[in-house]
């Protein structure tokens, strides 16, 4: 950890600003021990505060599994210099973080919530997600207008710009519905399924799957002759 202009600040202050008031100073080797117990000060209030939360963590763990939707996702950081993972798991009103050196399926059971839920968990795509079983899976939408987006801007196919307005379309109707409301009106909803589905069409029309290679003959590969020092390929003969 890098120490801040604060911190460098408050040494300089003891060191030069002390001696222009007081006609003398705080040597470096008092400003080092100062120094080391403000840091001693931080890591037993951090010590402190971890056995602190320890119940409210448990509670949010408790809610998370219980949640019926779940947002998670993992992004790098660094710890002591080496890269690490944060993993977060999210509701409306609770999140829960956890770091791990880690990024994929070890490090998703080692903090041991994807497990354990039951509802949907709504991910990147990212292809440890789908290792857990005993939820639900669907795909985060703001991933789909990134990647829409670059569809159109990249290969200029209008079938993605339609997508991308049409997904903003109905967050905005999902938005703007009473709170007696569960769901958006049945004819609302039959809708944007048929303008959902037609413009799956003509995404999958503009981008068919390859074709699939013959498959390769079975046998030994055909060697080919063999060749002497001089390069020159022969023929083995009986002697």
């Amino acid at each position: 950890m890098q120490y801040g202009n604060r911190l460098k600040a408050q040494a300089v202050y003891l060191n030069s600003y002390q001696l222009y008031h007081w006609h003398g100073y705080v040597n470096y080797s008092v400003i080092f021990i100062i120094i080391v117990q403000v840091r001693n000060l931080i890591l037993n209030g951090n010590s402190a505060l971890v056995e602190a939360i320890e119940p409210t963590l448990e509670a949010i763990q408790a809610q998370i599994k219980r949640a019926d939707t779940v947002h998670c996702d993992e992004s790098g950081m660094r710890v002591e210099g080496k890269l690490n993972w944060l993993h977060v798991l999210a509701t409306e009103r609770l999140t829960y973080y956890a770091v791990h050196r880690k990024r994929g399926q070890e490090a998703m059971r080692d903090i041991g919530l994807l497990g354990d839920l039951q509802g949907y968990a709504i991910h990147d795509g990212w292809a440890s997600y789908f290792k857990f079983e005993t939820c639900l899976h669907a795909l985060c939408n703001a991933h789909h207008l990134r990647e829409l987006r670059f569809i159109f801007e990249q290969y200029q196919q209008t079938w993605a710009s339609d997508m991308f307005s049409l997904l903003l379309d109905i967050k905005k109707d999902i938005e703007a519905i009473s709170s007696e409301q569960t769901s958006l009106e049945p004819e609302r909803l039959l809708y944007y399924e048929e303008q959902y589905d037609q413009l799956l069409r003509e995404g999958f029309e503009a981008n068919p799957l390859p074709e699939q290679p013959p498959p390769q003959k079975r046998g030994r590969t055909k060697q080919p002759k063999a060749k002497n020092s001089a390069g020159y390929a022969y023929k083995s003969t009986k002697s």
